[in-house]
C-alpha cells in the first residue's frame, strides 16, 4: 500500500504484484474502510452510495451487527453464476462514494482498477458505533459455480480463484469537502471535474423525446404438427418510420430514435448481422434514416455484441469461461418468480473475440449507411474471462469497450450505449436509459439523481422508459427533476406472442394505445425542456415533505413535488405530482 498526499487530498494505491503469499491466499483487499464514515445517530450526516442513480443513507443504529452491503462496480460479473434475478436490483455505474459529517465531508473516487472493485458498506452496527462506505478490490479472478451430480439430483456450490493476481494497480482518491461543498452536490462536482476535466463546458443537449422501437422476438410455431421457430414482427421498419413521422409532426420536441431487436433473431440472442426476415429491408432502413437526417433526428440501430447463442454441442466455442475453465451460461428470468428460464440459455462472447466482433459488425453493415450504431448492453455489462489472466476480475474491460466505441466513431458513425458505465458514458455520443433510482435496500433513505448531476449538459442522455415503469407519473417527475429527456419503449403490432414472451418491453408499449398520452406529455413539457436544454446541474437539494430542488448552471431552478398535496416553495405553491419552473 502507498498513501500519497495530493494537491486535492489523499490517494491510496494498492499494488497486487507486491503481495507475498504462503499457504494463506489473499483474494480481496479493502481500502481505508472507515475513512468515509459517520457516527450512528449523527444529525446532518449521511453516506452516499452510487447504487443506480445514487442513494443517501442517514445513520442510525439498527442492531449489534448492523447491515452489510456489497455491490460490484459496473454490475454483477456474468462469470459468477446467478440462480435467480432481483427485479429491484440496480447496479453501480460510477466508481464514487462518500460521507457527509455536518459541514465537512469526504468524496472518494476509484481512479484505477474500478472494474475489479466493489462498493461495500457497514450500516447501523452498535458494535462499531459508526456507519461506513468503502472500496474492496478483488485482486484475483473468481467464479462461483454450481456443479450438478447424479443427473441433477444433487448439486454443490463451489468457489474458484486464480493463482495469479490481477494486472495493474488499484487506487482510490479521497477529497475533503467543507461548507456548502460538503454534500452529494459537492461530491458530484469533484467526480465531474476528475472525469471530464476542470475546463469542461456544458452545452450538450439531450433530446426531449427519445424513442426505443422494438422490432421482433423469436416464437415457436408449427406447420402440420411440425414445430419451427419464426420471428414475430412487433414493428417493421416501415411502421417505425410511421411512428417517428407522426410524433415529429405532432410534438414540439427534439427527437432521438433507437431501433432494437431488428436483427435476424429479433431481441433474442444469436443471429447474424442481417435485418430479420419480415422486419424490413436495407432500402427501407435507408429511407427511415434519410428522413431522420432531414428532420434533424438522431437515429441509431442496435447490435448486441456481448452475448452469443449457447445451444448445441459446441456452444462453448468462442464463449467466455470461468476460472475453472467452464462456460457459465446466462438466462432470462421469469417475471413472476424471478427464477431463470432454462430454455433461454446464452453465453458471453470470449473476451479475446469481443473487439473483433465490433469490427466484423461494421464491415458487414457498411453498405447500410447507418448514421448511428448502438452497442447495446456493452454500455452496462462488464465481465471476466478465465482464459487469460489479463481478463481476470474483469481486467481490461473498460479498454475493450472504449476501443469498440471508438471503432464505430472512426467509421464516421455516432455511437450509443444503454445504461452507461462510467467508461462508456465518457466516450459514447449518446446514453439511452440512464438509471433513475437506486436498489431497494432497507438502509437507503433517499434516491438522488447523482448520475445526472455528473453528466447532464456534458453527455447526451435519456431517461428510463417511463411507460415501462411501475409508476409512470413518478418516472416523469424523476426525469423533470434531473432535466433528462423522456424515453418511451414502443412496438406497433400486438400479438399473444408478446404477452407470453419473457420481455417486459412489451407490457405497456403498444404505440396506438399510448400515442395520445406521449403527445400530451411531451408537448406539456416543451417549455421546461427548452429552459434546461444543454444546462448542467450545479446543485440539488431534498427540501423535505416530498419537495426537491434542482439548480442549473444557466440560472434555471425546478421544484418537484412527489406528493398528492400542495407544497409551498420560495417561488410559489407546487401542486401535487407537479413541478414549478423558475427562470432567471
Amino acid at each position: 500500500m502507498e498513501y500519497t498526499i495530493t494537491e486535492n487530498g489523499l490517494a491510496a494505491t494498492l499494488d497486487p504484484a507486491g503481495i507475498t503469499e504462503n499457504t494463506k491466499k489473499i483474494y480481496s483487499v479493502s481500502i481505508a474502510p472507515f475513512l468515509c464514515s459517520v457516527a450512528n445517530e449523527a444529525t446532518d450526516s449521511y453516506l452516499f452510495i452510487p447504487s443506480g442513480s445514487g442513494a443517501i443513507s442517514y445513520p442510525t443504529t439498527v442492531s449489534e451487527a448492523g447491515i452489510t452491503y456489497s455491490k460490484d462496480v459496473y454490475g454483477v460479473d456474468p462469470m459468477v453464476e446467478v440462480r435467480e434475478s432481483n427485479p429491484d436490483e440496480q447496479q453501480v455505474y460510477l466508481p464514487v462514494y462518500g460521507a457527509k459529517n455536518g459541514n465537512t465531508g469526504v468524496c472518494a473516487v476509484i481512479t484505477e482498477g474500478a472494474e475489479s472493485a466493489s462498493i461495500d458498506a457497514t450500516y447501523g452496527a452498535d458494535a462499531y458505533g459508526r456507519s461506513a462506505v468503502y472500496t474492496t478490490f478483488k485482486i484475483k479472478g473468481y467464479s462461483y459455480v454450481r456443479i450438478t451430480h447424479f443427473n441433477e439430483w444433487a448439486a454443490s456450490d463451489n468457489n474458484f480463484y486464480t493463482d495469479d493476481v490481477i494486472e495493474g494497480k488499484c487506487s482510490v482518491s479521497f477529497t475533503p469537502l467543507t461548507g456548502e461543498n460538503a454534500s452529494y452536490s459537492g461530491m458530484a462536482d469533484v467526480a465531474r471535474k476528475l472525469w471530464l476535466g476542470n475546463d469542461a463546458k456544458s452545452g450538450a443537449a439531450d433530446a426531449d423525446l427519445n424513442l426505443i422501437i422494438y422490432g421482433g422476438i423469436q416464437c415457436e410455431k408449427s406447420f402440420l404438427g411440425v414445430p419451427y421457430t419464426s420471428i414475430f414482427d412487433a414493428t417493421t421498419v416501415e411502421q417505425a418510420e410511421k411512428i417517428v413521422r407522426e410524433l415529429k409532426s405532432e410534438t414540439k420536441a427534439s427527437l432521438s430514435v433507437l431501433l432494437r431487436g431488428y436483427g435476424s433473431n429479433g431481441l433474442d440472442v444469436g443471429g447474424d448481422f442481417k435485418i430479420g426476415s419480415g422486419l424490413g429491408s436495407v432500402s427501407e432502413l435507408k429511407e427511415l434514416n434519410s428522413y431522420c437526417k432531414e428532420a434533424g433526428i438522431d437515429s441509431y440501430f442496435d447490435f448486441e455484441l456481448t452475448r452469443k447463442a449457447a445451444s448445441g454441442w459446441f456452444s462453448f466455442i468462442g464463449s467466455a469461461r470461468a476460472v475453472n475453465d467452464q462456460t457459465v451460461y446466462q438466462y432470462l428470468y421469469n417475471k413472476s418468480t424471478n427464477d431463470r428460464i432454462n430454455d433461454t440459455r446464452y453465453a458471453m462472447v470470449a473476451r479475446d473475440k469481443l473487439v473483433g466482433k465490433a469490427e466484423k459488425m461494421l464491415k458487414k453493415t457498411n453498405k447500410w449507411e447507418l448514421p448511428g450504431i448502438s452497442l447495446g448492453s456493452l454500455g452496462m455489462v462488464s465481465y471476466s474471462d478465465g482464459t487469460d489472466i489479463k481478463y481476470a476480475s474483469r481486467g481490461n474491460m473498460p479498454e475493450d469497450a472504449v476501443s469498440m466505441i471508438n471503432s464505430v466513431k472512426e467509421s464516421g458513425k455516432k455511437a450509443a450505449v444503454l445504461g452507461g458505465n462510467l467508461y462508456t458514458a465518457l466516450n459514447a455520443d449518446k446514453v439511452f436509459e440512464v438509471p433513475s433510482r437506486s436498489s431497494d435496500e432497507s438502509f437507503f433513505t433517499e434516491d438522488v439523481p447523482f448520475y445526472q448531476m455528473v453528466f447532464k449538459g456534458y453527455v447526451p442522455m435519456s431517461s428510463e422508459a417511463v411507460n415501462l415503469s411501475g409508476d409512470r407519473t413518478y418516472s416523469v417527475l424523476q426525469a423533470i427533476e434531473s432535466g433528462t429527456g423522456l424515453t418511451y419503449g414502443l412496438y406497433y403490432n400486438y400479438g399473444s406472442e408478446l404477452t407470453d414472451s419473457y420481455y417486459p418491453e412489451f407490457i405497456t408499449g403498444e404505440y396506438e394505445k399510448i400515442k395520445a398520452g406521449i403527445i400530451e406529455e411531451v408537448n406539456g413539457l416543451s417549455e421546461y425542456y427548452s429552459a434546461v436544454c444543454g444546462a448542467s446541474i450545479i446543485k440539488h437539494e431534498i427540501l423535505g415533505n416530498g419537495l426537491r430542488r434542482t439548480v442549473f448552471d444557466n440560472g434555471v431552478e425546478v421544484y418537484v413535488n412527489y406528493t398528492d398535496g400542495e407544497i409551498s416553495s420560495p417561488y410559489g405553491t407546487v401542486s401535487g405530482h407537479n413541478y414549478l419552473l423558475k427562470t432567471p
